[in-house]
């Protein structure tokens, strides 16, 4: 993809944490106008990425603790703390133990192959990993409550959703079988169409949330 050509990974890095920090102000705005537990889950998550991100964008200019463990750390927290909000959107009834064990398997495994045997496939492999697990969980969710009310808004946020396990298991299948990987930020286009992809899911993700808070708003 010429496109990608234009950028480096880490300016492209740096622009999706500007896209989550820009989130964050408009799900600041709108919250007080609902006041609903979704929108503060989401405010928390949002938050946690955007720092996970520039934590992320210090590889090898901070230490592993901050750029590798703690980064990574917040980075899936934020991700399942906006899974929970968008579950909660539908009313879904969550069993948080299961979210808190992977959460707490993820950081051994992660902390193992940062210290102790570093490698950064295996790194990627076990986010990928944990991640389409949390994202198979809202897949399935929403799609019981699409089977009984059709709404785009919330037909997109399934199909975002789809689209963000897809850009994780091509992730996953490139650590497992096609690339040996030294250092994350390396400008290969693979990690530089993942990034574009989660900024125009992040994107996605907050217009479908102002149009379903438009409605309900409405009615």
């Amino acid at each position: 993809m010429q496109f990608l050509e234009f950028f480096s990974d880490i300016n492209l890095n740096i622009i999706l944490a500007m896209c989550y920090f820009a989130i964050l102000g408009v799900l600041c705005i709108i919250y007080p106008l609902y006041k609903k537990e979704y929108i503060k889950l989401l405010i928390i998550g949002h938050a946690l990425i955007a720092v996970a991100i520039l934590m992320l964008s210090l590889r090898n200019i901070a230490p592993d603790i901050i750029s590798v463990v703690i980064g990574n750390m917040f980075l899936l927290a934020g991700e399942y703390l906006i899974i929970v909000g968008f579950l909660k959107l539908i009313n879904k009834k969550l069993k948080h133990k299961y979210f808190i064990t992977s959460y707490v398997v993820f950081t051994i495994i992660h902390i193992y192959f940062t210290y102790f045997v570093p490698n950064v496939n295996y790194r990627i492999i076990n986010f990928s990993i944990f991640m389409i697990f949390a994202i198979t969980i809202i897949l399935i969710s929403y799609l019981g409550k699409l089977k009984h009310q059709s709404d785009i808004p919330y037909m997109v946020i399934w199909l975002t959703y789809l689209l963000f396990s897809l850009n994780h298991l091509v992730r996953l299948t490139n650590a497992i079988a096609y690339e040996v990987i030294d250092e994350l930020f390396r400008d290969a286009n693979i990690l530089k169409t993942y990034i574009l992809i989660s900024i125009i899911i992040c994107i996605v993700r907050i217009i479908s949330i102002l149009i379903i808070n438009t409605k309900d708003l409405i009615e």
